[in-house]
């Protein structure tokens, strides 16, 4: 009975976020919208003259830090407090050298998949509207 009440539970939830046509759509568009964001990277690299990698590096900070211990001869809990490292991450962005004569004929080449891809989304949008 509680798997059937999840499943239902489940079912009842993702109808309410969209309907069968809005899904059909987001898949419809799906590759067209992420080929259009790879376009708009390279293009942004180009006129930078570098690419961008993200890293995410560990550092330590010092902080106070309290704790429940027990009082070994007593056995009553005692809060106690004191000074701890605690790892924390930062994220460093570094610049990463690009061919831009290749990036230019990525570009290119990506500009005609995107017609490409257009017209295939198209025709997949014009499903969806049957349903």
């Amino acid at each position: 009975m509680r798997k059937t009440f999840l499943v239902s539970f489940v079912a009842v939830a993702l109808a309410g976020c969209a309907s069968e046509q809005e899904i059909c759509q987001n898949k419809a568009t799906y590759s067209y919208r992420m080929l259009q964001k790879d376009i708009a990277s390279v293009e942004e690299n180009i006129s930078r003259g570098y690419d961008t990698k993200s890293t995410r590096v560990p550092y330590e900070e010092k902080d106070i830090c309290e704790e429940v211990v027990r009082d070994s001869h007593t056995g009553q809990k005692m809060e106690i407090t004191h000074v701890c490292t605690k790892v924390k991450y930062r994220t460093v962005e570094e610049k990463v050298p690009i061919n831009i004569e290749y990036e230019r004929e990525r570009l290119a080449a990506m500009r005609v998949r995107l017609d490409q891809e257009r017209k295939f989304t198209e025709s997949r949008l014009n499903q969806c509207a049957a349903l």
